[in-house]
């Protein structure tokens, strides 16, 4: 362009096609637009007296390689060069003060990002760009929000001396962030800060910072020591969740938010200092004895493995340790605990053949002689849940039964817990402990009115067992759990009046469908609606619903799909297609007369469930299984994988009624091109005569209905497996899915399964996914014709 222009009018050259771009030196201004959507262009060279670049000025300059930006220029637009997907090289003057929103989003610039006199830098201005460090310098005045969010190559980032807030989410997703300097000026961290810097080792928190905002150090899964200051009065809700710290030191602070300090695995005491009350939490004992002399020391093991719920940050609240001391001292005291702790020990050392004798489980052994042997016949997980029930319904108690008067009897609470115990092994209403106690709580406190309402008999029939295991099977999930921890509020709702105004008493099961009314739950709004509507229903506390919140915001901030093919995967309902085939004509109906018989014989139908349904994070639920974040097993990492990983879904099997009756979560490798499914399970209704301790062995001959009905189920699986294939192939040609293996671990469709070969060789999962019940045995359910590599 010749000399003698100053300004660059917008849109003049939108969609105009150019290789390289050599503006002259008397320009000033590019306007907005001005070479937008410039699919050539690889290269551009400003002029010497460039001040600004308007918005939108250079954005989808698809083959944009470089720009030189010389002195002079002070401002550059909001999304300048938004996804400019192949600009990696641009040199930043020192003349720049102003980087507007989404400048250089979406970019491959590999810069170090230094700009000394810069006073403004605009929301996610560099997200999702190839930045290596970063230097935000004391001259900034304004941050925008996620500057850096997935910046996935940032190693480094140095915040001046006289900087007292950095922004909300600013490295959020820095995967490779490693070194941070903060300036002691900074006051506070925002939500999300540093959340999901999974690099992220160590990181000095300056004396004059008095706040940590919610999410700031989430998913920090590298951050192994923190030193908090005592000038921090306030620590936000999810602040330091998902890390694995090995220390953790604070003092107590004015406000501590809601699970500030969930999930931090490798908490294994805490240590009091008697001087300036200083609160450590680390993972290693101390040994000195002059440092014990001077710190109380107190092993967290009792309640972080007794009390899941139990949020640490509200211990500290206010510097107020009581409930910390009654909770320690009351397992200190009560040997339920102790017991079970030792219970774990041993299982885990497999050496649950002294349970019974080493461990004075005594009136178990008294009222079940085989109770060891009961014991190590069940699956791990099995095993856990049953030790859970038993210690709730009482039979670890060391309290006594009470008489009408309240006070002690001369019989031991354990013993009457322990006859109704066997009571119910014996009757065989119960074959499988972890379908409907996997999310049950730990209660410490077991309550003698429940255990004479579950020991009830009738005809020698156990009527209220009975009657609660029908209402699991019958659309009440999690019922016996419920009825079992809310067994005080459940009494009082039998107590109501009739039509006429006059107290009157209703059934036990009136009363427990009326316990199930919708609870509301706290930080409900618009955007996670859905999620309170479907958990409330299902009466799941409140944690798991703040917990399924804070997952699915996570999987939006990181951009995850809704589905793997990006386009929904399902089956039309069978009954929507009846009604469609009913609502023809007679003459259609009289043609398609077969259609109508074959869909009443299918019954089931499949669907690639959407990553953010409500369903996800409890699906185990509606399947009976430990595919779900209320799970003390390893199904919570499941749940958490099929909602935040763009390589990991359920495929599902509905119901002529629409409802989910089993599902199976599968996780697929793009790069080598193979689908792995960790097992199948079923909802309780299809798994009659399942032998106890052999899940998906059933007690029927092939040709029984039941085992019918598990074909029907299978083949919707597999029509669901290969419509899924036969999308992702025609989208993916030059790298396609060759092979589908399922695990056989708890696989609930083990006959059907095991018609296909074993695999020679099993395809690996990522460990952060549990697939366990696929980490030993597989079956190939699909190899691609010609295509056996895999396999060898």
């Amino acid at each position: 362009m010749p000399d003698g222009i100053k300004t660059i009018n917008p849109n003049f050259f939108v969609n105009c096609e150019f290789s390289v771009v050599h503006l002259p030196d008397s320009l000033e201004t590019i306007e907005d637009h001005t070479f937008s959507n410039n699919k050539k262009v690889t290269r551009v060279i400003t002029s010497n007296n460039l001040k600004s670049i308007g918005k939108y000025s250079f954005e989808k300059c698809k083959n944009l390689r470089s720009i030189i930006l010389k002195n002079n220029l002070t401002e550059i637009g909001a999304n300048a060069f938004d996804a400019c997907f192949n600009l990696n090289s641009v040199h930043f003057p020192s003349s720049l003060r102003v980087i507007e929103d989404n400048a250089f989003h979406n970019t491959a610039i590999r810069n170090k990002i230094s700009i000394p006199k810069l006073e403004k830098l605009g929301e996610s201005a560099f997200s999702g760009s190839k930045i290596s460090s970063v230097h935000i310098p004391a001259s900034i005045k304004t941050i925008g929000q996620h500057p850096f969010l997935y910046c996935s190559d940032l190693k480094s980032a140095t915040i001046e001396e006289g900087i007292k807030e950095i922004s909300k989410g600013m490295f959020s997703h820095c995967t490779q962030l490693q070194h941070v300097s903060l300036p002691s000026t900074l006051q506070k961290i925002p939500s999300s800060a540093f959340s999901n810097c999974e690099s992220l080792q160590t990181i000095s928190l300056p004396d004059n910072l008095t706040s940590i905002d919610s999410h700031a150090f989430d998913w920090c899964i590298s951050l192994k020591n923190l030193k908090i200051p005592r000038s921090v009065e306030s620590i936000g809700d999810f602040a330091f969740t998902y890390t694995n710290m090995n220390t953790l030191q604070v003092y107590p602070t004015k406000n501590i938010g809601m699970y500030a300090l969930f999930d931090c695995k490798n908490f294994h005491y805490l240590y009091i200092n008697k001087k300036d009350g200083k609160l450590t939490f680390s993972k290693h004992a101390i040994n000195n004895i002059l440092f014990h002399s001077q710190h109380q020391t107190i092993s967290l093991d009792y309640y972080l493995k007794f009390i899941p719920q139990l949020d640490l940050g509200q211990l500290i609240k206010d510097g107020n340790l009581g409930i910390f001391y009654d909770i320690v001292n009351h397992l200190k005291k009560n040997k339920i605990s102790i017991q079970y702790q030792l219970f774990s020990r041993l299982n885990d050392a497999g050496l649950l053949d002294k349970v019974g004798t080493d461990i004075t489980f005594s009136y178990i052994v008294k009222a079940i002689p085989n109770f060891a042997e009961t014991l190590s016949s069940l699956p791990r997980e099995e095993q856990e849940d049953l030790i859970k029930f038993a210690n709730n319904l009482g039979c670890f108690s060391t309290e006594k039964l009470k008489d009408h008067q309240g006070k002690d009897t001369n019989t031991p609470f354990a013993q009457k817990a322990c006859s109704v115990l066997s009571a119910i092994l014996d009757s065989g209403l119960i074959s499988h402990f972890h379908d409907y106690f996997n999310s049950m709580p730990y209660i410490f406190t077991p309550n003698q009115d429940f255990l004479q309402f579950i020991g009830r008999k009738d005809n020698n029939i156990l009527i209220h067992v009975k009657m609660l295991l029908e209402m699991e099977v019958h659309h009440m999930p999690r019922i016996f759990s419920d009825v079992m921890t809310k067994f005080d509020q459940l009494k009082k709702l039998r107590n109501t009046v009739n039509h006429s105004g006059a107290p009157t008493t209703i059934s036990w099961k009136q009363a427990i469908i009326k316990m199930r009314k919708i609870p509301t739950y706290r930080g409900t709004n618009p955007s996670n609606q859905d999620l309170a509507d479907t958990f409330s229903k299902r009466d799941i506390p409140e944690y798991y619903f703040h917990m399924a919140d804070a997952l699915r915001e996570r999987a939006h901030t990181m951009g995850i799909n809704s589905h793997i093919l990006n386009q929904p995967l399902q089956e039309p309902s069978i009954l929507d297609q009846i009604k469609e085939l009913q609502e023809g004509t007679s003459h259609i109906l009289s043609d398609c007369q077969h259609q109508l018989d074959e869909l009443r014989q299918k019954e089931f139908s499949y669907e690639m469930l959407n990553k953010y349904d409500a369903r996800n994070p409890i699906l185990g639920i509606d399947c009976n299984c430990c595919g779900t974040i209320t799970s003390t097993f390893y199904g919570s990492d499941i749940a958490k994988a099929t909602m935040t990983s763009n390589n990991v879904q359920n495929l599902v099997v509905n119901n002529s009624n629409n409802e989910i009756i089993a599902k199976g979560t599968m996780y697929i490798n793009r790069e080598k091109g193979y689908i792995v499914f960790n097992d199948f399970e079923l909802n309780k209704k299809y798994k009659n005569h399942e032998i106890r301790g052999y899940p998906g062995i059933y007690d029927v001959q092939p040709s029984h209905p039941e085992e019918i009905q598990r074909n029907k189920i299978f083949n919707t699986f597999m029509r669901g497996i290969n419509d899924f294939i036969n999308i992702y192939n025609s989208k993916h040609p030059n790298n396609p899915i060759r092979q589908v293996n399922i695990g056989m671990g708890f696989n609930r469709l083990k006959r059907q399964c095991e018609q296909y070969s074993k695999a020679i060789n099993l395809l690996e999962v990522p460990r952060e996914y549990s697939f366990v019940d696929a980490s030993q045995e597989q079956r190939v359910l699909y190899l691609r014709p010609q295509e056996d590599q895999m396999e060898n």
